[in-house]
Formats: structure tokens, C-alpha cells, sequence
């Protein structure tokens, strides 16, 4: 849309809109601007009609090609002499105001037109020869665009009143209820399931009994999905609040009259974030609880409990390939929830902050340790990398009680972690041999084994005798495959691997000797495939 020149004011947008999504001004708005010198010949009081758009046509009954709320401007190049009919069309098409021409046609405006307009209630303006039509409807233009760049502004303000109140440190749900009774303009109160009222706005009324039995049957789900009640104080908007794992609340919303539209995106908003809210208390409840269990024990009235509240704070997963050991737990023939048990450090001084990936970690400055949904796997690990800088390692899946046996093996992985630089994560059999050993301790074994290699006396490079005879034993001693993987001749290969033994006095047919050599090899940090 063209801007309006400077020489062509924009009406002021006055007046409020009704409920109505379409934005629109009050026909006394133009008749006010001076720059385009309209007159009213009906009453005055049909000025307050609101306009939506201006339409120019020259049609005898241009009501088919009308959508209604239309300020018409014509020349009357058409008009009838009996007006009558024209009007009657013009109304039936909803028009919202006649505009008519001084000129070229007409001079005057006739006294059949204006006793037509006046008895059908409809609004007719002359519109005088200077001001042109198109002025008349770049003017109505721009005051609409402004009045839905208002609203736009009104709806985004109101959304991140409502949002900014989320965050509230002691009282969100209160602080969401005020910020979205300031933005429908009226009060606000949050029931739960059984009608009973859990909060509400200073200026709210205590609901009466036909409100909370709607509001009960909202939150059954076996009624409507909203509903609108009308009471001696205005009219009740009632929402249903659904949060996963949370039962049902109804959100109430009180007023003189209905929102407007720019305000009524807000209640969505509302609706959600108390969901969410009430989503984090449940959560909140169900982590006491199961601190509570695992620190004193299982209820004996009722066994498993401990079990089932992990499984519901782990929920909303992925489940892992053909299980349904993530699931919840519950009784019957199910499989009980497993999870992994999450550890991981980094590096003193890090500025990234430190968010915990689930709500059953203990996230210190610069460690962290947990308990995960068993779908957990290494890209999730790779983000915890890229945003925190976080160095992380997973246990193996396991049920609840092999949590603390877990919780062990992933201490013993963060130390092979930390010696390697890489995220890892242990397969459905856990760590092997390698999670009964330290690192630290694995690897100067492994030097003292191959220092005879390493510090080859003629200087032939122990590094690469090294990698050679790794790949051989990894190959069972093929001659052949080896010499493909090093791209090395085989008479090359045979000649280093004889050198190799030569330097490390070991006896290469002995199988236990072999395994030896491979475990030292795959454990020394110095080797290029490390």
C-alpha cells in the first residue's frame, strides 16, 4: 500500500473496535478531517457507524460486488430518480455509508436521496469537487493499516506481559492470571478439575455454582471445549487448561463485554503457559516424591512407587528400538522404565551456562550428574558439547535398582572420557574390561609394555612398527589382509612385524601374548588411530 502524502493527513483511528476481527474507524472520523471537507446530510447520530474499507462504483446495484462495511463513493452517474430501491439494495448489501459526489453530475444533494438515506439508516456524506474519491480511500486505507498495526502491537504487548509473568520466582500462576485480566480488561481465575478456585485476580468475583459446574464439565472433557456465561456482572469466558500429567484446570476470564480481537490472541497464550505451569508442578511434586522414596524406602501400602515416578518423569521420550522398556512401569506384564546415568565435567572458568538435560541432574559449576531417559544417546551428549562445553559419558540402560551399579560405571567411563576427549557412551552390555580399569593407569601399563618398541634402538620409527603390528594383530596375523590396510608390500609387512617381536622379546605365536600386545596397544595414546 502507497504511504499517504504529506498533503493528505491520516484520519485519527478514535474509537475503539468491537469484537470483530476485521479493524475498522468510526464514520465521524472522516467527517472530522478537515483536508477532506466531507458534510453529513443525515443525522448525526448515524455518524458513529464504522467503516472498513471505501469502494468507488458507478453500478445501478453494485451490492453483489460489496462484502459489506464499505464507505461507497459514487457520482451518482447512475442514480435513479426514485432513489428508494438503490437504497434498499445498498443496505441489504451492508454498506456502511453513502458517499456522493458534488460533482460532475450532481450539485446538490436531492431530497428523495436524503429522506431515503435518513429512513433506511443510512449514512450519506457529499463528498465536495476537490477532494477526489481516491483521497477519500487512501485516507480510510492508512487509518485501518494503522489500526491493525495498533492491534498487532496491543496483542504483542499483551503476550509478552503474559510471558514475562511465567517467570515469576514465587507466584507465576497469580502473576500469569493479572497480566491476562490487564490484556481482556476485566479479571481472571484458575479452577482445578472439581470447580474449586486454586487462584484469582484482586478483582475477581467468587464464581457462582452454575459457573463451576460448567467449569467441572469442561474439565471432564465430556461437555464443550469453551464455554460463555452471562452474569448480572458481565459475561465469564471459560477455558480448559490441559497440561500432560496434570489434570485438567479451567481458566476464567471476566468482563463488561467480550476482548477485542487484538487482545484475544493473549488468551492463547495464557491458556499455554499455565499449562505449562502446571506441567512444572506436577513435575516438581513427582521429583519430592522420589527423593523422598529413595531416601527412605519404598512405601510398603504400596510397592513399586518409587519405580513408577521415575518412569513418569522420564516419559515423553523416544523409546528405544523394539522396546517398551521405556515405558512407565506400571503393574501387570510391563517392563519396568530404564534409564541411564549421566556424568560429565568441563573445564574450570566456562561460560556457557549451565542448563541440566533432564529434571533428575545435579548440575555443579563444573560438573554434572544424573539420571536420563534411556533414549538418550550421543548426539544428545554432542549438544551438551556445543552449548555448554560439557565432556559427557552415559551408563548403560538399566532398571531403577541398578541405578547406584550404573551410577559406578559411568564415573569409571568419564575417566576414559577425560583421557580420550571424546563423549561416550556404553552399549546394553556396559563397559567391558574397560570399565574396570583406570585410564590413567591403563595407559602406563601400556607404555612400560611397548617401551621396548617405542624406543627402538636403530631408529626405524617405533610409532610406525607400533601401528603395523596393531593392525596385524587385529587382523588374526593375515599377511596379505594387513598389507592391504597399511599399503604396505608383504614381505614389508613380514619384515617389520619380525622386527617388532625381535625389539619387545615377546613370542608372537602365544595367544595370550597376542591379546596382551593388542590390549597395550589399543590403550597407548600415542598410536595414529588413538
Amino acid at each position: 500500500m502507497d504511504a499517504v502524502p504529506p498533503e493528505e493527513p491520516q484520519a485519527p483511528a478514535t474509537d475503539e473496535d468491537g469484537p470483530d476481527a476485521i479493524p475498522s474507524l468510526a464514520l465521524r472520523t472522516l467527517v472530522d478531517d478537515p483536508t477532506l471537507g466531507l458534510v453529513s446530510v443525515t443525522s448525526q447520530a448515524l455518524l458513529t457507524r464504522r467503516v472498513s474499507w471505501a469502494h468507488v462504483s458507478e453500478l445501478p446495484d453494485p451490492g453483489p460486488y460489496l462484502l459489506g462495511g464499505e464507505l461507497l463513493l459514487t457520482a451518482g452517474l447512475a442514480l435513479p430518480a426514485d432513489p428508494r430501491p438503490y437504497v434498499d439494495e445498498l443496505v441489504s448489501a451492508g454498506v456502511a455509508a453513502l458517499g456522493l459526489g458534488l460533482a460532475p453530475v450532481h450539485r446538490s444533494v436531492s431530497g428523495a436521496l436524503a429522506a431515503a438515506c435518513e429512513e433506511r439508516g443510512l449514512p450519506l456524506l457529499t463528498v465536495p469537487e476537490a477532494t477526489p474519491f481516491h483521497r477519500v480511500a487512501r485516507t480510510v486505507a492508512a487509518a485501518l493499516q494503522r489500526r491493525h498495526t495498533e492491534q498487532l502491537l496491543a496483542l504483542a504487548e499483551a503476550q509478552a506481559a503474559i510471558t514475562g509473568a511465567a517467570l515469576h520466582r514465587d507466584a507465576p500462576v497469580p502473576a500469569v492470571l493479572e497480566a491476562t485480566a490487564r490484556a481482556v480488561g476485566g479479571w481472571a481465575a484458575l479452577l482445578d478439575a472439581d470447580g474449586r478456585t486454586l487462584a484469582t485476580t484482586s478483582s475477581a468475583p467468587e464464581p457462582g455454582d452454575a459457573v463451576r459446574e460448567l467449569a467441572v464439565r469442561l474439565a471432564r472433557g465430556d461437555g464443550p471445549r469453551s464455554a460463555v456465561d452471562h452474569t448480572e456482572g458481565g459475561r465469564i469466558a471459560l477455558h480448559p487448561v490441559e497440561a500432560a500429567g496434570a489434570a485438567v484446570r479451567v481458566l476464567l476470564l471476566g468482563g463488561a463485554r467480550p476482548p477485542v480481537a487484538a487482545r484475544r490472541g493473549a488468551v492463547a497464550v495464557a491458556v499455554g503457559l499455565l499449562g505449562l505451569l502446571a506441567r512444572g508442578e506436577r513435575s516438581v511434586d513427582q521429583q519430592g516424591a522420589l527423593a523422598a522414596l529413595l531416601l527412605l524406602g519404598d512405601d510398603p501400602a504400596e510397592r513399586g512407587r518409587a519405580r513408577e515416578l521415575l518412569g513418569e518423569l522420564l516419559a515423553g521420550t523416544e523409546p528405544e528400538a523394539g522396546g517398551s522398556e521405556s515405558g512407565t512401569g506400571g503393574s501387570g506384564g510391563e517392563e519396568p522404565p530404564r534409564a541411564r546415568v549421566l556424568h560429565a565435567r568441563r573445564p574450570p572458568g566456562a561460560a556457557a551456562e549451565a542448563r541440566p538435560p533432564g529434571p533428575l541432574v545435579d548440575v555443579r559449576t563444573n560438573t554434572l550428574r544424573g539420571v536420563v531417559p534411556a533414549a538418550m544417546g550421543r548426539p544428545e551428549l554432542d549438544r551438551l558439547r556445543e552449548r555448554g562445553d560439557w565432556l559427557a559419558v552415559l551408563s548403560r540402560p538399566v532398571s531403577p535398582g541398578q541405578l547406584p551399579a550404573a551410577d559406578r560405571e559411568a564415573g569409571l567411563l568419564l575417566r576414559q572420557a577425560a583421557a580420550s576427549g571424546t563423549p561416550l557412551v556404553a552399549g546394553e552390555d556396559g563397559l567391558g574390561i574397560a570399565g574396570a580399569l583406570d585410564p590413567a593407569l591403563a595407559g602406563e601399563w601400556a607404555r612400560r609394555t611397548l617401551r621396548p618398541l617405542l624406543d627402538d634402538p636403530e631408529g626405524r620409527g617405533g610409532a610406525e612398527l607400533a601401528e603395523v603390528l596393531r593392525v596385524w594383530l587385529s587382523c588374526h596375523g593375515g599377511w596379505d589382509r594387513t598389507a592391504q590396510l597399511t599399503g604396505l608390500h608383504r614381505n614389508s609387512v613380514r619384515h617389520r612385524v619380525r622386527r617388532a617381536e625381535q625389539l619387545l622379546g615377546a613370542d608372537l605365536s602365544d595367544a595370550t601374548v597376542r591379546a596382551e600386545l593388542l590390549l597395550a596397544l589399543g590403550w597407548w595414546p600415542g598410536p595414529p588411530h588413538s
